[in-house]
């Protein structure tokens, strides 16, 4: 992915920040050849490195937390306060003139599984890339500080804590990603 624009804005003393990626374009992985270390050996198969589907989708907004660690975000993604951001993010939209469009929560904005929260952006701009293409093939990533990461409501404490907890009994994350976390 490489960046067709980036910039930055103030709203309600929030800073927001938007890089828009551009996707990569699907493209044919050959198989290999794998020896199996007795004479014999297999092919893989070729495949795409992602499907048309993917690459065409509507453009994605993804938020991060300036300050925020991978721990901690991996224990939030459930309990996002969608709708304070919604409204930081509508407005630093609405500042800048080339951008337009309704942007609209979904947890499952990347995959199919609630993994990669997001906004999708409908009506999304259009740009000019480098070879003078018009491009609508990009996600954007905002990131926002001074901007609580979780609910503050009793039912999101509760869930994020239970959710540390499963994330902290994980035994594939290694201790040393642990010490930083806030149990």
């Amino acid at each position: 992915m490489k960046d067709l624009i980036a910039f930055s804005t103030v709203v309600d003393g929030h800073r927001v920040s938007f890089r828009f990626l551009e996707r990569d374009r699907p493209q044919w992985i050959p198989g290999r050849y794998i020896s199996t270390g007795n004479g014999r050996g297999f092919r893989t198969q070729g495949h795409m490195s992602c499907t048309t589907v993917d690459y065409s989708k509507k453009p994605r907004l993804y938020v991060e937390v300036k300050g925020e660690s991978l721990l901690d975000n991996l224990a939030n993604r459930t309990t996002r306060p969608h709708a304070v951001w919604g409204k930081i993010l509508r407005k630093a939209i609405a500042q800048a003139p080339e951008l337009d469009g309704r942007i609209g929560w979904y947890q499952k904005a990347g995959c199919s599984c609630p993994c990669s929260p997001g906004f999708i952006w409908s009506d999304a701009p259009r740009f000019v890339n480098e070879l003078g293409y018009l491009m609508r093939n990009y996600d954007v990533w905002a990131e926002i500080s001074d901007v609580p990461a979780t609910r503050d409501d009793e039912g999101a404490q509760l869930e994020q804590l239970h959710r540390l907890a499963q994330v902290a009994a994980d035994p594939t994350l290694p201790l040393d990603m642990m010490a930083g976390m806030a149990v």
